[in-house]
């Protein structure tokens, strides 16, 4: 019997195998270091209340602890289990007649998604800004696009509005890590561009940055990072007619969309 600690538990879905009747089983001894993935509260977008820990018997089924009653949850059972449908429809994502490839790859990405918002949270303090700050100082900086960078742009290319944009950059140029410019042809819309002491902010924080890039993207080669890349942008237009989809959804159903 193993004790996780409540950070640790996400971690565990993502790495769960199958044991032959579509529920997750633990194969492995774990970590608290090796599995941390990000917050606790994290633990609510899989529907399960917070907890302090999880025990783990070797090839049984989880089993959560509750930080009250500190008695296990009532285990899910392999006929509930297996009655379960699965979570998509489409032959090519049922790989073997299950959906448990998809699922590994789903809370994967949930799980590499908070470790990187984590790595951005680390270098926004490094610069004393907001995590959504520096990765817009790093774009303003060094991405090469066919427009300049305003708060249309920006607002478009992280699907962000443009009201949330305004808010966020105005730190960025009072303190003096990037200008705004206004435009020829539209007085009102701005150019943003970085400074001179923005520079030497990005100048001085490089080798970190090179550090935890090259650990980030050790696994891959250039043509494996072009393949990385493509598959994003056809993976983000895909996940913006899931999103739009699901909107839709839940305004018919009157829930309020933020």
């Amino acid at each position: 019997m193993q004790r996780i600690p409540m950070r640790a538990f996400i971690g565990l879905f993502a790495r769960a195998s199958s044991n032959g009747r579509d529920h997750p089983r633990w194969s492995e001894p774990a970590t608290a270091d090796a599995l941390y993935v990000g917050h606790p509260g994290n633990l609510v977008a899989l529907g399960v209340a917070p907890v302090r820990s999880v025990s783990i018997p070797r090839g049984s089924i989880f089993s959560v602890i509750h930080p009250k009653s500190r008695m296990p949850a009532k285990k899910i059972s392999a006929t509930s289990k297996s009655a379960l449908p699965f979570t998509a429809s489409h032959a090519s994502l049922l790989v073997g007649g299950t959906d448990q490839t998809l699922r590994r790859v789903t809370l994967g990405l949930a799980v590499l998604g908070w470790v990187l918002a984590d790595i951005r949270a680390g270098f926004g303090k490094l610069v004393h800004v907001s995590p959504f700050q520096y990765v817009a100082l790093q774009a303003i900086a060094r991405v090469t696009t066919d427009d300049p960078w305003t708060t249309q742009s920006v607002a478009r290319h992280f699907r962000v509005t443009k009201a949330f944009v305004s808010m966020e950059l105005k730190p960025l140029i009072a303190k003096d890590l990037i200008r705004a410019d206004p435009t020829a042809n539209d007085k009102r819309s701005k150019i943003f561009s970085l400074t001179e002491h923005g520079t030497h902010a990005l100048v001085a924080l490089a080798p970190v940055q090179q550090k935890i890039n090259d650990l980030l993207y050790s696994q891959f080669d250039s043509a494996g990072l072009v393949q990385l890349g493509e598959t994003i942008e056809r993976m983000l237009t895909d996940a913006e007619q899931a999103s739009e989809y699901l909107k839709q959804l839940l305004a018919s159903r009157k829930f309020e969309i933020e």
